[in-house]
């Protein structure tokens, strides 16, 4: 309602306030900024410092391809 009250309708921009009013209260209540979350790499997580679980991070190596043979060769050593 109070968002109302501001002119705020649309849903990209309340949903920006929400998101703005999370981060404020979550931070206020003692929150460190030092934290690390660790997630999958969805979207919602991508706040303050983030990391992606190591299922998610061997995912993506398994991806690269070397610019050589002896860098393709460590890659599949790894």
């Amino acid at each position: 309602m109070h968002l109302k009250n501001l002119d705020i309708y649309r849903p990209s921009h309340l949903q920006i306030a929400t998101e703005a009013a999370l981060m404020g209260s979550i931070l206020h209540h003692g929150f460190s900024l030092e934290t690390i979350i660790m997630s999958d790499d969805a979207g919602q997580f991508n706040i303050f410092r983030h990391v992606l679980c190591w299922v998610y991070i061997e995912r993506n190596i398994s991806k690269l391809i070397g610019e050589d043979e002896k860098r393709a060769e460590a890659m599949t050593f790894t």
